[in-house]
Order: structure tokens, then sequence, then C-alpha cells
């Protein structure tokens, strides 16, 4: 009974850690693995005493970076809505710039789930920001790249033929 005890709470740690697991590759969330990490590393510190300072250590810095993982899918939204938190110059403090609710870039519709992760989706999205009275600062296209897209033109290309020979080796000079 004392063995089921000691290891009943490690296997429910485990399981939620298979859980996590799973959850983190199928959604392909950066988010799910590093709970998932931190629980398998709870379920071994619970389970055992080697390196227990270690691993508790080694869980503080995964769930700090778990919850720092999570709270970044919140902030693009979070931005969309913020006003501009720049130093305001101007000699009135009332005049401040905002992003505008009807930009499509680093908002949540610019990101999708690609096969790496979250990813741009293709298309061209528009950066804008307002002034308070209405005067638009900037409004700028942005179109992320496709992949495969950074190849060089075919003159700027390194081919073999193309290529000067090898120098010849040099010898050493002769120690004398």
């Amino acid at each position: 009974m004392k063995t089921l005890k000691k290891l009943l709470f490690p296997a429910i740690l485990a399981a939620l850690a298979a859980y996590l697991f799973f959850n983190a590759y199928t959604q392909r969330s950066v988010a799910s693995f590093l709970w998932a990490f931190s629980v398998a590393l709870m379920a071994v510190a619970a389970l055992t005493s080697f390196l227990r300072n270690t691993v508790i250590m080694t869980i503080s810095i995964v769930v700090t970076l778990a919850i720092a993982e999570t709270a970044l899918g919140y902030l693009p939204a979070l931005i969309a809505k913020k006003p501009d938190s720049g130093i305001n110059t101007a000699k009135d403090k009332s005049i401040f710039a905002y992003f505008d609710s009807a930009q499509t870039y680093n908002t949540p519709a610019y990101w999708h789930l690609g096969p790496f992760g979250s990813q741009p989706k293709p298309g061209v999205f528009t950066a804008k920001k307002i002034a308070s009275n209405g005067d638009v600062l900037y409004s700028t296209p942005a179109a992320p790249p496709r992949v495969g897209s950074t190849r060089r033109p075919a003159s700027q290309r390194w081919s073999s033929a193309a290529a000067s020979p090898a120098p010849a080796a040099r010898s050493a000079p002769p120690m004398g």
C-alpha cells in the first residue's frame, strides 16, 4: 500500500505530461511542450531523489518559459488595442498615437498554424498607426516571404562551371 501511494502521484503527473506532449505535437505548440516538459520533470522529482535540487531548479526555469510562451499568444491582441506608450513630445499631452483596429499586420489574423508552428499567413498585410486627431502616421503594406523565395538570381548563383580553378598549394618556406 505504501508503494502504491508513492507511485500514484508520479503516475498521474506522467499521464498529464503524456497528454500535454500529445497536445504539443498535434497543435504544434511550444507552450504546451514546455508545460509537458515541466510536468514530466515534476513526475521525476516526485519519484526519485536523484539530483532533486537540479530537477527542481530546471522545473522553475521551464515553468517560467512556459508562462512567458503562453502569455505571448495573447500579446498581439493586446498590442492592437493599446495606445502608443512611447514618449509623447507634444506640448498637448492628450495627443497620442494608436494602432488602427483595421490593420491586419501582427494581429491574430496575421498568424496561422503552419508545419513548423505559428507562422505568418501568405498575403499582403497592412500596419497602420493613427494619431489621436485622426491623421494617419503611417500605413505600410507588408508581405511575409514565401518558403523558398530567398533564392538568388541565376547570375549570382555559384556554379562549378563558372568557378575559378583552385589555387595551387603553396609549399612551406625552407627551414634554415
